[in-house]
């Protein structure tokens, strides 16, 4: 290989590898209730100029004899029919996300979530309950909620944790367009707060 040629080679694989070290893989889930199943997992991936690269939202079945709670139904909107209709097998759904996690780490992209603690953990519930190992630690996240914390201050003037539509309304100067409590649009607007709060430093 030439000199030029090598230059050339090893340009587009340092380009490359930067690129995807600025990407992030953003996911949120919503779940059969508070302590419950995933019942959709939603994630983006945002290349390194901040633009949507790809999106998927699965809908996953419940285990036999398991229901939504009231309570969670009337946040999401996420009905049993709905899921016997369109949800799938909730391995697939796993085994597709746990593809992406390990994307991501190879490649050292950063995993992003609103409030990883909780979704972390009904990840690896529902993933251990289906038998799928899914590489997924809340310490690994960057957790737009708690590290917003530092920054965002509530209408008192204190400092909070803020929601995740707080959140972008503090960043964006606006309202998200997008509803809530799906877990892809959730993991939208996270992506944008994420992509905003980097340029600002507090992540």
């Amino acid at each position: 290989m030439d000199v030029e040629l090598r230059k050339l080679v090893t340009y587009w694989i340092e380009r490359v590898v930067t690129d995807c070290a600025r990407s992030a893989l953003v996911f949120d889930t919503e779940c059969s209730a508070l302590n419950g199943h995933v019942i959709q997992l939603g994630w983006v991936w945002v290349n390194s100029d901040g633009e949507e690269a790809h999106a998927e939202s699965r809908l996953m079945r419940l285990p036999e004899n398991v229901g939504i709670d009231p309570r969670a139904e009337a946040v999401h909107g996420i009905t049993a029919d709905v899921l016997a209709g369109h949800g799938e097998d909730p391995r697939l759904a796993m085994e597709a996300f746990a593809t992406e996690l390990r994307k991501a780490r190879a490649c050292g992209a950063s995993v992003v979530a609103h409030n990883a603690r909780f979704d972390c953990n009904r990840v690896a519930f529902t993933s251990s309950y289906w038998g799928v190992t899914v590489p997924l630690a809340v310490e690994d996240v960057v957790c737009t909620m708690r590290r917003a914390q530092m920054e965002f201050r509530g209408p008192s003037g204190r400092r909070k944790a803020p929601r995740n539509e707080e959140l972008y309304h503090a960043l964006c100067n606006e309202s998200p367009t997008l509803r809530a409590h799906d877990a892809l649009n959730d993991a939208r607007i996270t992506a944008v707060s994420y992509l905003r709060g980097a340029e600002r430093g507090w992540w």
